[in-house]
């Protein structure tokens, strides 16, 4: 596994070098120099990304009964949101993360239904702009040869994960009496299977539950999403290019199919900037422009990555501290106390 990983990283890499060699390193230097001034604008986009994500997760949270101050689901968001970048099938690693890192505040197993219910919601708003970029893609791309069977590839695949997050049918529930069938109920296996059904059927429900938290995340998810086109707009801008409104929704569509199909490689190293480029270049736009968009975009995830490698440091450090300090105390505490029975027997 971790071979592979690393077998995908180093040809991710490759491949981003050989891009940068075909679109020309003085082209992409100059187009990086120009937009400079712009990482300050995406860097604080990402935070209002993270303040926006962190209020919907917020909503959900506090719907279940489960309060925790802003401030702290903040560091946590960040947190969580480094280790997806930074790790293969990032997601998977990501969201787990937020209750675990939650524990302390909040068991894990009241915090796990919110923190699911926000990365749905956060899905949705994400493929319903993706479905809106795969058509408009169609409209501008329809009459190029080879294009439109892969945009109605893509418009099939975001349909297809709306109507799996708006699904009623619960999915685990087929998983386990299939299991079950198979390995008996007495195997271990059944019993996960329907703690994990329950908390799915709660997943399900929750819009049903607490419609008026719903309509608020679905709200901050929609921001969210506005602020991510946002950034490509700064980055068009800083460049001097003119993008429509299909175009823009058009890349924002080809940069999640991307994240789709290169999950798996690690910080999607190579990925995210061969699809800038080769979008662009299907739009009819400079490819190199694609390219340094894609490069700004790392900046940005590379400094929040940082950002959140950070706060993990210090809340470990925080640790270690009342580790020390409390046996401390204790010490202190007993010598105290054997004093004072020595001097009252």
């Amino acid at each position: 596994m971790r071979k592979t990983k690393i077998v995908l990283a180093a040809a991710g890499f490759a491949f981003l070098v050989l891009l940068i060699a075909r679109i020309g390193p003085r082209t992409l230097a100059r187009q990086l120099a120009v937009v400079s001034w712009s990482l300050p604008v995406l860097i604080t986009l990402g935070l209002v990304k993270v303040v926006l994500r962190t209020w919907s997760w917020e909503q959900a949270l506090a719907a279940d009964g489960v309060v925790v101050g802003t401030r702290r689901l903040l560091g946590i968001a960040v947190a969580a949101q480094a280790m997806a970048y930074l790790s293969a099938m990032g997601p998977v690693v990501g969201e787990p993360m937020k209750p675990l890192l939650l524990r302390d505040s909040a068991a894990v197993e009241a915090s796990v239904v919110g923190t699911l219910v926000d990365t749905g919601v956060y899905w949705f708003t994400s493929a319903l702009l993706g479905l809106a970029g795969a058509l408009a893609g169609i409209l501008l791309l329809g009459g190029v040869p080879g294009t439109l069977a892969m945009l109605a590839v893509s418009v099939a695949m975001f349909t297809a994960a709306l109507s799996l997050l708006l699904s009623r049918r619960p999915v685990v529930t087929r998983v386990r009496a299939l299991v079950c069938s198979w390995k008996g109920q007495g195997h271990q296996s059944c019993s996960w299977l329907h703690k994990a059904e329950e908390i799915e059927n709660r997943i399900r429900s929750f819009r049903f539950r607490h419609p008026a938290a719903v309509r608020r995340m679905l709200c901050l998810g929609l921001l969210i999403q506005a602020v991510t086109a946002a950034e490509a707009l700064t980055v068009m801008n800083a460049l001097g290019i003119h993008i429509g409104l299909f175009a823009l929704l058009a890349v924002e569509a080809a940069n999640r199919l991307v994240k789709i199909v290169s999950f798996y490689v690690p910080g999607r190293v190579g990925a995210d900037e061969g699809g800038a480029a080769g979008t662009f270049l299907l739009l009819g736009m400079d490819p190199a422009a694609g390219l340094t968009l894609a490069l700004a975009r790392r900046v940005q995830a590379l400094f929040w990555a940082a950002m959140g490698l950070v706060w993990l440091s210090l809340r470990g450090s925080a640790r270690s501290a009342r580790r020390l300090v409390c046996p401390e105390q204790g010490k202190e505490s007993f010598d105290a106390g054997s004093a004072f029975i020595a001097r009252n027997p």
